[in-house]
């Protein structure tokens, strides 16, 4: 009966219920895949912004809405809405963000915050864009390889809280995620390299195996980088939580801050390495 309370038992529940709308999404692709990396970006910016400016306010909201407009730049779908020059749209998206955010800040304010809160605007809009971005592109080359990006998240992420829960004794950054032990990290790091050759069968094709291996080995490198960068992150603000959307996850970006790094690692495998359908 204490499982069924437990926050084990709501993060369970949360991901049978949400994972198939993901998975459906994803599989669907084009304008629904890419929609659905658009509303997670807004989420991910707002809830980044609501932890380190208090709340997002006006310009936090525009910010919000810019970096939802990231994943379609690498969609064959953005071509219906605007022009097949994603690049040009890309660098007009920044500079308005960033010369709109300091003029916002100098001119309403609060001026004696600008820098940093300047600052947190660049990070938040650079890593979720560019996290978006790279699984918007994934899914532009095919379904199973932005399910290669999730696989190789989840897999790490599952591996370290069951090896760190039975295993843990060294810690790793106790002063950021007091439960991340060095333990998790290898099974963890196990996970992601066993996703990574159990998926070539279907995905890597004629890719070698130092390659498939060195894919799991970055993915269990930058996977729990994301994840502790976050863990700062929400200590430096005094958060637990990103938000509250996620019922025994938190926030959309609590769920996702190891698949903004990862992703972009499986997009620089794509481009480097040749496939073989």
């Amino acid at each position: 009966m204490r499982f069924f309370q437990s926050n084990l038992f709501l993060r369970i529940l949360s991901a049978l219920v949400l994972l198939p709308v993901v998975l459906f999404f994803l599989w669907k692709g084009g304008a629904w895949g890419t929609a659905l990396f658009s509303l997670a970006a807004l989420l991910c910016m707002l809830e980044y912004l609501g932890m380190a400016w208090g709340k997002p306010g006006i310009w936090g909201w525009v910010a919000a809405l810019m970096v939802a407009w990231v994943p379609w730049f690498c969609s064959t779908s953005f071509s219906l809405f605007f022009t097949e020059r994603p690049l040009f749209w890309l660098l007009f998206l920044v500079g308005v963000l960033y010369i709109g955010g300091w003029g916002w800040h100098l001119l309403v304010g609060p001026r004696e915050e600008a820098v940093v809160r300047m600052g947190h605007l660049v990070a938040a809009f650079v890593s979720i864009g560019l996290g978006m971005a790279a699984l918007a592109a994934l899914r532009e080359e095919g379904f199973a390889w932005v399910f290669m990006a999730l696989v190789l998240t989840w897999a790490n992420d599952t591996l370290a809280y069951f090896t760190g829960r039975l295993m843990g004794k060294h810690k790793m950054l106790p002063s950021v995620s007091p439960g991340k032990t060095w333990e998790g990290f290898a099974g963890g790091m196990l996970g992601s390299m066993v996703a990574a050759a159990i998926m070539k069968f279907w995905v890597l094709g004629g890719v070698g195996w130092w390659a498939c291996l060195a894919l799991g080995v970055a993915a269990g490198i930058v996977g729990p980088l994301g994840d502790l960068s976050e863990s700062a992150l929400k200590r430096s603000f005094g958060k637990k939580d990103s938000g509250r959307l996620l019922p025994g996850h938190g926030g959309i970006l609590d769920r996702v801050d190891a698949l903004l790094l990862v992703a972009p690692v499986v997009w620089l495998h794509v481009a480097l390495f040749p496939r073989v359908a």
